[in-house]
């Protein structure tokens, strides 16, 4: 499964995003998995990124899943902050079914790097992420 309908068509209201990144496909593990946009991964976020959408798409996780936690966390290599944190639940994971979180943030500090950090509650259990970026100045 892959990212169809892009967030970078809602980003103009916003201005023109400088940052664009996509990461699809991560296999989350049985416990946390933590998956980074950094500049190594993702033109342009060294520059002066402090505001921006973030798009998280877990599935096929099998039988029902748990998400214990599903964390976004921005830096600028000093200060980390938690832009978003969300509560856990359970999803009867399927083929055919899923989640799909929309985390839109703004920070006082130029970013280098997001952290999505995705917490699966039980051992036995696994998904798949698509995570999407779109960010600007």
């Amino acid at each position: 499964m892959a990212i169809v309908n892009t967030y970078q068509t809602l980003y103009p209201g916003y201005g023109q995003p400088t940052v664009y990144g996509v990461i699809n496909g991560t296999a989350l593990a049985a416990a946390s998995t933590t998956t980074s946009f950094t500049t190594a991964n993702t033109k342009g976020l060294s520059q002066g990124m402090t505001k921006g959408l973030v798009r998280v798409k877990i599935y096929n996780g099998g039988s029902a899943t748990t998400a214990a936690a599903v964390v976004v966390q921005v830096t600028d290599g000093t200060n980390t902050y938690c832009v978003y944190n969300a509560p856990a639940f359970t999803i009867a994971n399927a083929a055919n079914s899923g989640l799909d979180y929309y985390i839109d943030f703004g920070v006082d500090i130029s970013l280098t790097q997001v952290n999505v950090v995705v917490t699966l509650s039980v051992g036995t259990l696994t998904a798949s992420q698509d995570l999407e970026l779109v960010a600007g100045p």
